[in-house]
């Protein structure tokens, strides 16, 4: 995933959906927007770098995948909302 669109985790019907990114094993970076009630799962080794404004309800890092959030960047979650790496929860967000 890369470039500067804003995608909306949810389809048209409005139910949740999960991104998965990372299947190319590059690393990326992506300016756009995350939103909505989905989520975002990272695979392969490469590393995916946020520069915008993300919100989205949950993270799984799977894998050798990395996450970076860039100083310009943020990443929230709703409450008591986690971080997964591996499957395994790693931060409550």
């Amino acid at each position: 995933m890369s470039g500067s669109g804003n995608v909306t985790l949810k389809d048209d019907s409005g139910t949740a959906i999960a991104l998965t990114v990372g299947g190319n094993n590059g690393s990326t970076t992506y300016s756009g927007s995350l939103s909505g009630s989905g989520s975002l799962i990272t695979t392969g080794i490469g590393s995916l770098t946020l520069t915008g404004s993300n919100a989205c309800n949950g993270v799984t890092l799977n894998g050798g995948s990395g996450l970076v959030i860039a100083s310009t960047g943020s990443l929230t979650t709703p409450s008591g909302k986690n971080l997964y790496v591996g499957g395994n929860s790693a931060a409550a967000c």
